[in-house]
């Protein structure tokens, strides 16, 4: 009997530690990519990118406004170029 719970006990403990180890491992490798995309500097680009298709959205929004404005006027538009 003290035989048996002392293999149980030492299989748990054998479990834990490799669950433990594994966890580390997840760990190390989650870093490994975080410290991978922030010295990339994706997000910086990314806000970049974002920012620039913004102000070209806007640019075409004040475009679109001057063209309905010259349409108005009595002018053609040509909105196939």
């Amino acid at each position: 009997m003290k035989e048996d719970s002392a293999i149980e006990i030492s299989a748990l403990l054998v479990i834990v530690v490799a669950m433990l180890a594994a966890a580390a491992g997840w760990l190390v490798l989650m870093l490994a990519v975080r410290r991978a995309v922030d010295s990339s500097e994706t997000s910086r680009k990314l806000e970049q990118l974002t920012d620039e298709v913004r102000m070209l959205r806007r640019e075409l929004r004040v475009r679109e406004v001057v063209l309905r404005s010259s349409e108005a006027m009595g002018h053609q538009v040509d909105r196939h170029v």
